[in-house]
């Protein structure tokens, strides 16, 4: 049996029924439980209302419940009180044979009761490997990448005494939106995301970034929600070259895929900085290590755990110039960058990517330090499995 992909986007629990080698008939089914007796009792009614044609013990039956995209189907054949279940993304493939079907229906019904909250949790853990916009992992999109991204920009930025940002001689405060479209294989989808920060300067060039970030999404397989937070610690090594280890924690899922996830990541990134005092011209390095783990969390119907375990990789580098005679006035530049993103571990839908951007803003000095007061940027994002995207983002600090 077959769904197709529209079905398959937009009712993350379906019920998809076919009798006697007929057509599919669909139904979405909210907040399935296989372990609740409501959940089952409704499941019934649903099949009845789908199949009024179904003759007990004598028709063909097909009958598959798709979490987020992935089946695990029951079968009667034609005559027979064997009950065939099969989950092809985990391997299970069994048959109950009782003396009716309504025994054999009651068998299935009590493996599910032992072994359904692990079948759930991998049909959950499943799409990060294998659907194009899964919320928490496995694309550029997802919870996993945006937090690795956000402290790879704040690591970016920090350029200790003198450079394109980042810096405060008593605190920094700062926010941000960003609207983004992609294409993530067959799907479509759009987020917003609001970034906010505050930079405080500690002894001797070391400083301290505390950050948030808010995310929204929505497009095919439905709304997304995911947040989280996170601390850097820029730690000078000389004029040019800062250290910044940051640990950030995050959360997110969707009503749709009725489950969510929480995130922990720790990151060590390398940044940096030549300057050409003569011309104004600055160039940056900046390469991070971050390693990813996931927890159990309550997604309203299973405890949901992605049992995810990756670490990545960002290399990249930027040049940026001094903007002359445009209507920002002094101090307004230009920066472009291109961004190397490599996943390992865990299997993931989309592992590799780059990003390639551009941005234009205004500087200001305080102290020692300078930083982007006002800065608007545009990235185009392309990766493996026909992964693509646009991101157009404004930041002010004050």
């Amino acid at each position: 049996m077959l769904l197709s992909s529209s079905a398959r986007a937009s009712d993350e629990v379906t019920l998809v029924i076919s009798v006697d080698g007929g057509t599919d008939r669909t139904q979405a089914l909210p907040a399935f439980d296989i372990r609740d007796s409501a959940s089952i009792a409704g499941l019934e009614t649903s099949f009845r209302s789908l199949a009024p044609d179904y003759v007990v013990g004598v028709s063909a039956v097909d009958a598959s419940v798709y979490v987020r995209g992935l089946p695990a189907t029951a079968r009667f054949a034609s005559n027979s009180t064997r009950l065939s279940f099969s989950v092809p993304a985990l391997g299970i493939d069994l048959s109950f044979d009782g003396s009716t079907r309504t025994q054999s229906r009651d068998l299935l019904l009590h493996y599910l009761a032992a072994q359904g909250e692990f079948i759930y949790t991998q049909l959950q853990q499943n799409p990060a490997r294998t659907q194009p916009a899964d919320p928490i992992a496995g694309n550029p999109t997802s919870l996993m990448a945006v937090m690795g991204a956000q402290d790879f920009a704040i690591a970016s930025a920090s350029e200790g005494y003198g450079g394109t940002g980042g810096g405060s001689h008593f605190g920094i405060v700062s926010a941000g939106f960003s609207g983004e479209r992609w294409q993530l294989g067959d799907m479509r989808r759009s987020s917003s995301k609001t970034p906010f920060g505050y930079t405080l300067a500690l002894r001797d060039g070391y400083k301290l970034t505390l950050s948030g970030l808010l995310d929204r999404g929505e497009g095919d397989g439905g709304q997304s929600f995911t947040y989280g937070g996170g601390a850097a610690l820029h730690m000078p090594i000389s004029p040019g070259w800062t250290l910044i280890p940051a640990v950030r924690f995050g959360a997110g899922g969707s009503r749709e895929n009725q489950g969510s996830a929480y995130l922990y990541s720790a990151s060590l990134t390398s940044r940096t900085r030549w300057y050409d005092r003569s011309t104004g011209i600055e160039f940056g390095m900046s390469n991070q290590l971050t390693e990813y783990r996931s927890r159990t969390s309550d997604g309203g119907v299973y405890d949901v755990d992605y049992d995810l375990s990756n670490h990545a990789m960002r290399n990249g580098f930027d040049i940026a110039g001094p903007l002359h005679d445009t209507f920002l006035g002094r101090g307004a530049r230009w920066r472009a960058w291109i961004i190397d993103t490599r996943f390992n571990g865990d299997p993931l839908y989309c592992e590799r990517w780059q990003d390639f951007g551009i941005s234009i803003g205004t500087r200001v000095q305080a102290g020692q330090f300078v930083y982007e007061k006002l800065e608007l940027g545009l990235t185009y994002t392309r990766g493996e499995n026909d992964v693509e995207g646009m991101n157009l983002n404004f930041g002010y600090r004050f």
